[in-house]
């Protein structure tokens, strides 16, 4: 019996063939909400499903997407690592042997149209491999790593459409409905672009999934299968501002939890997952001090899981408990109180080495010590924030809030007293080039468009190779 995920990702996947089968589509914008994305990945994994009686043929190809030159190279690179792990991957008996031979012929590249190269291949490749294949296309999903530039994906695209495409081959790309970074090219292109928008109802479907497992659970115990289904019912209640199921199921999931909690105490990690929805939930209401009281709850019961939990995770979730808390502050313009929690929250994500949401922590100490005029304290903050670049990655780095710390210290008078004109200048020349100054100006002006929020990272690797 198939779970409620994979049902919806079969849905998707009917709607998604009819429109690949529509003649003249050459690209399918695939439409999701932000809170949808994760269906996206089993979507895509659906999609490669080897027992699935579809005709389409499916590549996911990785890429990210930054410089306009180089993105056809990349798509091309993509499209041969999955050739070469086709070729040397071993299959069912029932496959017959097969064996792909292609390569990237250079001669389809014209200068003049940075697209041509990509299209050029993909489509000889498309028709080649279809060739003895009467039904169904050649369907290429790109699958962004990473942050994409807008810019240069509408362009690199514009450039793509207006070459001849193998009539059997497609692109598909999601578009977050909150952004429509391609909404341009739909309206360019009405012909050959078209519009797809699944009906994801995730959190209908994340229930059902509790719900099957503890129809299905044979364990003596059924109490975590019970626990799990009122916690998914808790967060659709939150986001459903249905204030009566929010306390029943806020005090069912706290009843289990405290009964689990004698006999495993690591259970104290699930007291702080509910306070801080109960949290977020009163934020919704703007009842502040209720908000602030269920803050309190959440990093009392992080304080607690010190010692029970491993370190990593105890110091993760009490860094995380006391920014939900400062932020809350920061919206009163309780600067100072609100300053005193982010440096905890720095302390706490320092014990468990997670620089990014340290270097985050610092940021907003700096920010709440400008916002009551004490520069000097602002400096040192920031500079402790700039220095942990060290133990990151670049990549990391120009997509974290670092920008912001190199921004405020350059126009800082104070940053002086805390590090060298020289070691300042060599860091960010080494990120971002000589030319760093323009690039810091490029970003806040980025920003002001749309304001940045503070990043919540729970559980990933973000140091340097």
């Amino acid at each position: 019996m198939s779970n409620a995920i994979e049902q919806l990702a079969q849905r998707m996947r009917y709607g998604w063939e009819n429109v690949v089968a529509s003649s003249h589509v050459q690209l399918i914008r695939l439409l999701y909400k932000q809170e949808d994305e994760l269906m996206l990945g089993a979507f895509y994994d659906y999609l490669l499903d080897i027992e699935s009686d579809s005709d389409e043929l499916v590549f996911i190809l990785q890429v990210s997407c930054k410089d306009l030159e180089d993105f056809s190279q990349q798509l091309l690179q993509a499209l041969n690592q999955e050739i070469e792990l086709w070729n040397t991957s071993s299959r069912p008996e029932e496959f017959e042997p097969y064996h792909v031979d292609w390569g990237i012929n250079p001669q389809y590249k014209d200068e003049t149209n940075p697209a041509s190269l990509a299209i050029g291949n993909l489509s000889s490749f498309a028709q080649d491999i279809l060739k003895d294949v009467p039904e169904g296309k050649c369907n290429f999903v790109i699958d962004f790593q990473g942050k994409v530039n807008g810019k240069v994906l509408v362009k690199w695209l514009e450039f793509a459409l207006t070459l001849p495409w193998f009539e059997r081959m497609t692109f598909t790309i999601a578009d977050e409905l909150g952004e429509q970074k391609l909404k341009s090219i739909v309206r360019r292109f009405p012909d050959t672009v078209i519009d797809y928008e699944p009906p994801i109802d995730l959190d209908s479907a994340m229930e059902k999934v509790a719900q099957q497992a503890l129809q299905e659970s044979e364990a003596e115990d059924s109490s975590e299968d019970e626990f799990r289904l009122a916690l998914v019912q808790l967060v659709n209640s939150v986001k459903q501002r249905d204030a009566d199921a929010t306390q029943r199921l806020a005090k069912q999931c706290l009843d289990i939890a405290l009964r689990k909690i004698e006999k495993e105490p690591a259970w104290i990690g699930q007291f702080v997952s509910i306070y801080a929805l109960l949290m977020n939930d009163q934020l919704g209401y703007q009842q502040t001090d209720e908000a602030l009281y269920f803050a309190d709850k959440a990093i009392e019961s992080a304080h607690l899981s010190i010692g029970t939990l491993e370190d990593s995770q105890a110091y993760r979730l009490l860094g995380n408990t006391l920014l939900s808390k400062a932020s809350i502050l920061v919206g009163m313009q309780q600067w100072r109180p609100a300053r005193e929690l982010y440096l905890q929250g720095s302390g706490a994500y320092a014990y468990c080495k997670d620089y990014f949401m340290q270097m985050d922590a610092l940021r907003m100490c700096g920010l709440c010590s400008e916002n009551i005029s004490e520069d000097k304290e602002a400096a040192e903050h920031y500079v402790q924030g700039f220095l942990l670049n060290q133990w990151l990655s670049s990549e990391v780095i120009k997509n974290s809030t670092f920008p912001f710390i190199a921004i405020a210290l350059e126009h800082n008078r104070y940053r002086e007293k805390f590090i060298s004109d020289k070691a300042f200048t060599e860091t960010l020349e080494a990120l971002y080039g000589e030319d760093w100054s323009i690039e810091l100006y490029r970003f806040k002006k980025l920003v002001e468009q749309q304001p940045p929020q503070s990043p919540q990272v729970d559980g990933e690797d973000y140091s340097a190779d």
